[in-house]
């Protein structure tokens, strides 16, 4: 470990704001000390050398995937403003037929266009959670019956 180490480490450091500036700023305020500040300040450039040697050097990326998943990036960027772009149409589309329709008849035909048109899963999951109410009423009837024959 060289001076030179130690200067573009504190090079690092001097980016954040208060950050000492040299190993003799640093020094001055480390509560333990000179000797203690240096064997800190060198066991982090050690940490920073192993970190490099041991994970760094050992990260091999492929040119060919890189540019393979840049592509994928770029092609799903396309396939949503296409997708946003084709959404806004629709809505344009809709609110033009909305717009024919007499005030009294508008909110049957919107609560129709949106039966008709939309594509949310909540309908799903809304006639899931009836057909299991019902079971749930069903199941405690049926019970509610048998305790009632037991204790007669």
């Amino acid at each position: 470990m060289t001076d030179d180490d130690v200067k573009k480490l504190f090079a690092e450091f001097s980016a954040n704001p208060g950050a000492p500036k040299s190993m003799e700023d640093f020094a001055a305020t480390f509560p333990l000390g000179k000797e203690k500040a240096e064997k800190f300040v060198k066991s982090i450039i050690v940490r920073q050398r192993l970190f490099t040697k041991e994970v760094l050097d050992k990260i091999v990326l492929d040119p060919a995937e890189v540019a393979k998943e840049i592509s994928n990036v770029t092609s799903n960027a396309a396939n949503a403003a296409k997708v946003a772009a084709d959404a806004e149409k629709k809505i344009k589309e809709l609110k033009a037929s909305l717009d024919k329709v007499a005030a009294a008849e508008l909110p049957a035909k919107f609560a129709e266009l949106a039966k008709k048109e939309s594509a949310c899963p909540c309908q799903s999951l809304f006639r899931r959670a009836c057909r299991d109410r019902r079971r749930r009423q069903w199941r405690s009837r049926s019970c509610r019956r048998k305790r009632e024959r037991r204790g007669r």
